[in-house]
């Protein structure tokens, strides 16, 4: 692992040149920290199990470990910056621990007293209750983080429709990008790469003509990934018609329900809100498949 061996610091400052992932990670730490207090306070130990759990799950387990281990691994960095990750990957742990022992005790003791010899010789019982205060709270950060997860997360989709090997490395084209957009992608380039397995990104003009290629549509972005060597063209146009017909189906069955007075008074609220929300993203995968099969349709 990463941290083997590395020799954390239980008590930091706050850190004055961190990198974006860090920032990303300790400001969503930190803005989660004192509505898990109001939670505890208030009894509901419902929302404060869920809001940790959604942090350690998916944005530290999931996305932050992944980024870690892309930063880790790049040469470029130097150990001075290596190592002040690897301080930041046990102390936003530590802090998580202490957050969470209310609820799981015995598992949060035996994790925390693993992090350090000097925890050997207390408990995590006898710690105070984490606040933010040697947090850094980055809005730019996690804006930057949270644009390059939905990115990977797209590139990532297309590769499972397809049955694209993980391991393969693909080369993607990037067309209708903002400033904004080009900013994000040079300062998550290599992140990008190493999360989606992607050799090139190449961005390229609303006039420039485009391979077969599958794609993603990402706000005004287009993402795509060219298929020529990859797949069996005629097996997937076969495929993508089956699954719009499909979703065509399912929008017009959802609409029918939304365009009910009936369903619309009766039902939960919750259960409209949650049918207006899955009619919302069917209209979006629609869209973006009739962007495929338009694409395919040339070859």
């Amino acid at each position: 692992m990463n941290t083997n061996d590395f020799k954390y610091e239980l008590e930091t400052e706050k850190q004055t040149d961190s990198n974006i992932v860090d920032l990303w990670i300790q400001s969503k730490l930190s803005s989660l920290l004192p509505n898990i207090e109001k939670n505890f306070n208030e009894y509901r130990l419902d929302r404060a199990s869920n809001g940790l759990y959604e942090f350690i799950w998916n944005d530290y387990c999931d996305w932050y470990l992944e980024l870690s281990k892309s930063f880790l691994n790049d040469s470029n960095k130097t150990e001075s910056q290596k190592s002040q990750m690897r301080n930041n990957l046990i102390q936003v742990l530590e802090i998580s621990l202490r957050a969470l022992h209310p609820i799981i005790p015995f598992i949060t003791e035996e994790i925390w007293q693993s992090l350090s010899t000097k925890n050997n010789l207390k408990s995590i019982m006898t710690q105070p209750f984490p606040r933010n205060k040697n947090l850094e709270s980055n809005k730019d950060s996690v804006a930057i983080i949270e644009w390059l997860k939905v990115f990977v997360t797209h590139v990532r989709q297309i590769r499972s429709e397809m049955s694209i090997s993980p391991k393969k490395k693909i080369n993607i084209l990037v067309k209708g990008s903002s400033k904004l957009d080009i900013k994000n992608l040079d300062q998550t380039m290599s992140y990008i790469k190493d999360l989606a397995s992607i050799d090139e990104i190449t961005i390229i003009k609303e006039k420039d003509d485009v391979p077969i290629s599958a794609i993603a549509l990402l706000g005004n972005i287009k993402i795509f990934i060219p298929l020529e060597g990859l797949i069996d063209i005629e097996e997937e146009k076969k495929r993508l018609n089956r699954k719009y017909e499909k979703i065509l189906n399912e929008i017009t069955s959802m609409n029918n329900r939304l365009s009910s007075e009936g369903f619309i008074n009766k039902a939960p609220s919750d259960v409209v809100d949650e049918l207006k929300i899955k009619y919302k993203n069917a209209e979006f995968d629609k869209k973006r498949m009739e962007e495929q099969i338009k694409m395919l349709s040339l070859s």
